[in-house]
C-alpha cells in the first residue's frame, strides 16, 4: 500500500489501493482501460464509462510543404547576394565531394551511406569551409 500524497483528481487502485498510471491521453485503443494500477501483479484497472467513452485520440494532421520565394529572388543588397552565391558553390563543392569521394568509400568498405549520411557528411564539409 502507498502512504505517498496523490492529487486529487489521481484515483487509487480499486484492487490494492495503489497508485495508477494515467492512460487517458497516451492509450492507442479506445477499449482499453483509463487507469492501470502501477504494481504489475496488480490486476486493478479503471475503465471509461460506457456511454461516455472517448474516441481515440487522431494523431495531429501533417502540414503540406509550402515553399516560399527562392532565396536569390528576395529582395538584398547585392553583397548578399554575392555571398550567397558564394555559399551555394561552396555547398555544391562539398557535396561533390562527399558523393565522389566519401560515398564511394563507404561503399567499398561495404557500409554503404544513406541520405541522411550524405546530408551529415556534406553539412560538417560546409559549416568547416565555411569557417576558412
Amino acid at each position: 500500500m502507498s502512504t505517498s500524497l496523490r492529487t486529487a483528481d489521481e484515483p487509487m487502485c480499486p484492487v490494492c489501493q495503489g497508485k495508477m498510471w494515467n492512460n487517458i491521453v497516451t492509450k492507442r485503443n479506445p477499449k482499453a482501460p483509463d487507469y492501470r494500477c502501477r504494481d504489475r501483479a496488480c490486476t486493478g484497472a479503471i475503465w471509461p464509462p460506457k456511454d461516455q467513452r472517448p474516441a481515440a485520440a487522431a494523431p495531429p494532421p501533417k502540414q503540406a510543404f509550402a515553399p516560399g520565394p527562392r532565396i536569390t529572388e528576395m529582395d538584398g543588397a547585392p553583397a548578399f547576394t554575392e555571398k550567397l552565391d558564394e555559399l551555394f558553390g561552396l555547398y555544391s563543392a562539398c557535396l561533390d565531394h562527399v558523393l565522389s569521394v566519401e560515398v564511394p568509400k563507404l561503399d567499398a568498405a561495404k557500409i554503404g551511406a544513406s541520405p541522411e549520411s550524405v546530408s551529415a557528411m556534406t553539412s560538417t564539409l560546409l559549416i568547416q569551409a565555411a569557417k576558412l
